[in-house]
């Protein structure tokens, strides 16, 4: 059977009567089990209270309370002095801790407040500009030597294992990297959709997402912008309706599209006619000039006619299309005529979109000192570059050409 021991304390007059104790702990709390296993001990605040009155009081020797209690000295010399470093706080009013506690907490949950934005302001921050692995290898090596790699992770978003384990290289990516650099300062208005298809005739095996990630990291994607130009309409009716509203192009020479746009030289301006065969992408009929005239238009039509004739000619509401020279032509061939709506270019889309080929691809990235420098780049980008090398996204990436005979085969 266990013994219980029971503590009272006598202390003179001038400490007063003291409450009795509530404490009732078993010897084999303090000096072990049954079997003789130590265990920890677990005192309560109020029995640490009386022991240290008790030596306060000088009743007892230090050595006896300890021998009595079964504490250590060292234990009850560090009671006795949190006693006489708090016993100041004993005569602080109750409404004068709980303000201060209370300023204390405010204070607390203002500082959680701030550090919990700016932890979340910087996780999101990452999320938009994610460092490249090796920038984050430097970050965390830096920081290393005042914070855990756990840490640094878990504040900055990093993953681990990425910085434990190096990726493996890929010796066949350096080698696609240059190619697709070439390509692109060769065609630096080309996506990566497009480079992808280049790359394929290269006899590279590789997918557009592969190719858009390379491009990325080079800071070579394309940002394109999107402009709209018109010209000068007729004033007053016409009998001419948009045809290619409901229109199903599925054959060569069905409708052909024409539109007219302008290139800078220094000092001026010229313009440049293009015709257009919508099925096949094929350039039927070009012009440049030095003047916005009838010539500008009906020169390149009377060209493309030698050769073929379309079922339906489609263009804006430009006076040059609309004249009676141009129309006539039209007429005497047996060609429908089709017109888009006034301010509305994309009813006429097929040939703004040429003519923006035409200007990213060409014009834009070159200077032209004269007019002869002008018609003879643009040939060569409509003849050798547009209609031989350019695979276009329509054609199933392939080029005006190579469809066209296809088609024809």
């Amino acid at each position: 059977m266990c013994r219980v021991a029971t503590l009272q304390i006598v202390l003179p007059p001038k400490f007063g009567p003291l409450p009795k104790p509530r404490l009732r702990y078993n010897l084999h709390d303090l000096k072990g089990g049954p079997n003789g296993e130590t265990k920890t001990k677990q005192l309560h605040p109020e029995f640490k209270g009386q022991v240290v009155l008790e030596a306060l009081s000088e009743q007892s020797s230090q050595a006896e309370l300890c021998r009595r209690h079964n504490l250590s000295e060292d234990q009850l010399s560090k009671w006795k002095q949190q006693v006489v470093e708090n016993v100041g706080s004993l005569f602080v009013s109750t409404e004068q801790q709980s303000s201060e506690a209370a300023e204390r907490i405010a204070h607390l949950e203002q500082l959680v407040g701030r550090l919990t934005v700016a932890l979340d302001i910087q996780k999101k921050s990452s999320d938009v500009v994610r460092p490249k692995l090796t920038e984050q290898r430097e970050i965390v090596a830096a920081l290393r030597t005042d914070y855990s790699v756990r840490q640094i992770c878990e504040v900055l978003g990093f993953t681990r294992s990425n910085l434990y384990y190096p990726p493996k290289q890929d010796p066949y990516e350096e080698v696609l990297r240059a190619e697709i650099e070439t390509l692109a300062l060769r065609y630096p208005k080309y996506g990566y959709r497009r480079i992808t298809k280049l790359l394929q005739r290269l006899g590279y095996t590789v997918g557009c997402k592969r190719v858009a990630r390379l491009m990325k990291d080079a800071n070579l994607s394309v940002a394109v912008k999107r402009l709209c130009q018109t010209t000068t309409c007729v004033e007053g009716a016409h009998p001419y309706v948009n045809r290619l509203e409901t229109l199903d192009v599925s054959r060569c020479d069905q409708v052909w599209v024409g539109d007219i746009t302008y290139v800078r030289l220094k000092g001026c301006f010229i313009y440049v006619c293009l015709l257009m065969d919508v099925f096949t992408r094929m350039i039927r009929g070009w012009q440049v000039s030095r003047h916005l005239t009838q010539p500008l238009t009906l020169k390149p039509l009377e060209q493309a006619l030698r050769h073929s004739v379309p079922e339906i000619h489609h263009s804006d509401q430009g006076v040059q299309y609309l004249s009676n020279p141009y129309l006539s032509t039209l007429t005497e061939h047996g060609i429908e005529i089709s017109v888009a709506r006034r301010g509305c270019p994309w009813e006429n889309g097929y040939a703004e979109r040429l003519i923006r080929t035409l200007k990213e691809e060409e014009v834009h990235l070159n200077d032209y000192e004269t007019i002869t420098e002008a018609r003879n780049r643009i040939g060569h980008f409509i003849e050798q570059v547009y209609h031989q090398k350019r695979p276009h996204l329509a054609l199933d990436y392939l080029t005006p050409m190579e469809f066209e005979k296809q088609t024809l085969d």
